[in-house]
């Protein structure tokens, strides 16, 4: 048996937390997040904001686990109808596995595209064709809507799944096996916490991002 984990421990990458190492994007009119990193711990403050960070990998592959561990300082102001609908559509953390695909853009897309899309495609630079769609993950804070799937409203790129429930201290868990991943290759990763909706501020600190 401690052969085998020490071969799990081989394969196993920690994700550094580390700005350098990601992407932060923005939305068009939407205040971006600030994110802060000290002593391994990223932390991402959120002020009626919301901006994702990308992580590419420089080259496609096809995930067996990922963990994600951290803590919330703060509440989201959730309104009294499920969390995820409109005027409602704000999570405290998701992690998205962004798949390659067959979709691009062509020159009318590109012209009239949001910045963040381009630049998401611009992952699929190389061997993938384009990109397929974004599989996130969601820490949920309302009890109703937790295993649910749906793909987003606003958009056929974004596929969600209410993993967790985020428990009463603030802290979350994120542990997804092979059988929750989605089986094509992976450009990145993405990871959001998101205020802006709700008009909410607080902050998330993540210590462990583990992946193999």
């Amino acid at each position: 048996m401690w052969i085998l984990a020490l071969l799990t421990s081989l394969y196993a990458q920690t994700i550094e937390l580390n700005p350098k190492q990601w992407q932060q994007l923005e939305y068009k009119s939407i205040k971006a997040n600030t994110i802060e990193v000290s002593n391994d711990r990223m932390r991402i403050k959120v002020s009626e904001s919301a901006s994702p960070l990308i992580y590419p990998f420089q080259k496609p592959r096809k995930l067996k686990s990922l963990t994600v561990k951290g803590k919330v300082i703060g509440k989201i102001k959730l309104k009294k109808m499920p969390q995820g609908t409109e005027g409602n559509d704000d999570f405290v953390f998701r992690v998205g596995l962004v798949t390659s695909g067959e979709k691009t853009l062509n020159f009318f897309q590109k012209a009239i595209a949001p910045k963040w899309i381009k630049e998401l495609h611009s992952l699929s630079k190389g061997k993938a064709q384009g990109i397929s769609r974004i599989h996130f993950y969601n820490v949920s804070s309302d009890q109703r809507i937790l295993n649910q799937k749906r793909v987003h409203p606003l958009s056929d790129l974004i596929h969600e799944s209410f993993h967790v429930l985020l428990q009463e201290e603030g802290s979350f868990s994120l542990n997804l096996k092979k059988e929750d991943l989605p089986n094509e290759e992976i450009l990145a990763l993405w990871i959001s916490s998101d205020g802006d909706d709700t008009k909410s501020s607080f902050e998330v600190v993540i210590d462990h991002f583990m992946l193999q």
